[in-house]
């Protein structure tokens, strides 16, 4: 549409009218609003902050939001998980985060719970909550390999309970989970 002065106002389009550089204006405005929240969250993940990390879901963070700062590409439960924040690793998981997100090392948020020696009760609601006890990183470890080169017992039981193959191996050692876990004398 063209003003009485000559100048374009608006364009039509389908059933209303639409104004392209206000709704431009507002998407980017609504991405970087988006960017805010998300980088809230990965921040209090990584912190440990659980109310922080609750107000950044509240206010419209996506709970697989990853760090596009320091440990860019890293999905916040596996921020929380690789310093044992359990209690954030539950919060997002319990929030529909991608459990199968990885680091740009190819760690899932099961990965390092298994390295970490999480709380069995945390690995079992990431197990239930589709986390792939099979998937390996980017030097071919699986979880139940990070369970048993930390000695994890429990953790190593769990996750052969829920089918995580004891004979992959990462690529660098060739040893698999089994042949760690008797090394190790558990």
């Amino acid at each position: 549409l063209v003003s009485p002065w000559g100048h374009q106002t608006s364009t039509v389009s389908g059933a209303g009218v639409e104004c392209s550089p206000l709704r431009d204006a507002m998407a980017a405005e609504a991405e970087a609003e988006q960017r805010k929240h998300d980088a809230a969250l990965a921040s209090s993940a990584q912190d440990g902050n659980e109310s922080g990390v609750r107000a950044a879901l509240e206010a419209g963070a996506s709970p697989s939001a990853k760090r596009t700062d320091i440990n860019v590409g890293w999905p916040a439960a596996v921020l929380a998980a690789d310093a044992k924040h359990w209690g954030v690793v539950r919060i997002l998981a319990e929030a529909d985060a991608d459990l199968g997100a990885t680091t740009p090392g190819g760690e899932t948020v099961l990965f390092k719970a298994a390295a970490k020696g999480a709380p069995t009760e945390t690995v079992r609601l990431l197990l239930d909550r589709s986390a792939d006890p099979n998937t390996r990183a980017n030097n071919g470890a699986t979880a139940v390999c990070t369970a048993a080169e930390g000695g994890h017992g429990d953790i190593i039981r769990l996750l052969l309970e829920r089918k995580a193959d004891p004979e992959l191996a990462p690529h660098d050692t060739g040893s698999t989970p089994l042949i760690v876990a008797a090394q190790k004398d558990f």
